[in-house]
């Protein structure tokens, strides 16, 4: 659907507008996002979501969310999108990966360890205080194996920590 391509252009285009920040412009991020999210799931609810391509750039709409529930819809959105073999285009990760971003996410916001290891800490936060094992990244559920990762499109987390040291 031609429409959920143009969201989802529209959405990488505004991401990251300014590098100071300005809460007029997060508020706007935020509202625009929040009706892009409204329509998908309009589209969704109608039955209009049909192809690899559709449920992914569904997905990554929802990725950019804020709420658990936003970030529930990214992770099934993604699996729908990878199950139907959706192929990136260009710089676009992986479905599978879209997939575990998006299920770490909803983990953090649950107040539960990320599996996969895609979720970094915002700059400051220490990791000493929520006893993460890998610098950078929000906790990570250490009975997860690099195995798993990798069959997700998730680099190791041995990589992980090299690339932030």
């Amino acid at each position: 659907m031609g429409m959920l391509r143009l969201m989802y252009k529209e959405l990488l285009a505004n991401q990251g507008i300014s590098t100071v920040f300005n809460p007029d412009v997060v508020i706007l991020q935020r509202n625009r996002n929040f009706r892009q999210r409204s329509r998908v799931m309009q589209l969704f609810h109608n039955g209009c979501l049909a192809t690899a391509e559709d449920f992914y750039h569904a997905a990554a709409i929802f990725y950019h969310g804020s709420s658990r529930r936003d970030f529930f819809q990214a992770w099934l959105f993604a699996e729908m999108a990878a199950d139907r073999r959706y192929c990136p285009v260009g710089t676009e990760p992986h479905p599978k990966w879209l997939a575990a971003a998006a299920k770490d996410r909803y983990l953090i916001k649950s107040n539960m360890l990320q599996h996969f290891g895609t979720q970094s800490m915002p700059p400051g936060m220490t990791s000493k205080a929520l006893h993460c094992t890998v610098r950078g990244l929000w906790p990570v559920d250490p009975t997860v194996s690099d195995e798993l990762r990798k069959q997700w499109h998730v680099p190791p987390l041995e990589r992980r920590s090299l690339a932030r040291t």
